[in-house]
């Protein structure tokens, strides 16, 4: 998955991805840099299904949703 950003935020973020149920299948914390605006974050041991992610920082506070094809 790759997550990207348009704004000039930088710091770190904490990406959560869980599923249908709640439970948290990946957690991880994102490095926020102005010059690349992206990170690619792996969902490899993740199955297929449709997933929330949730990304929060001291500025950030987003939700949305993916599915995972393979």
């Amino acid at each position: 998955m790759n997550i990207q950003w348009a704004n000039q935020q930088t710091g770190t973020a904490t990406l959560q991805v869980t599923d249908i149920t709640g439970r948290i299948v990946k957690r991880s914390a994102l490095k926020l840099d102005a010059a690349t605006g992206q990170q690619q974050i792996d969902l490899g041991g993740v199955a297929n299904g449709i997933y929330s992610v949730t990304i929060k920082s001291e500025d950030i506070n987003y939700t949305g949703k993916i599915t995972v094809q393979k």
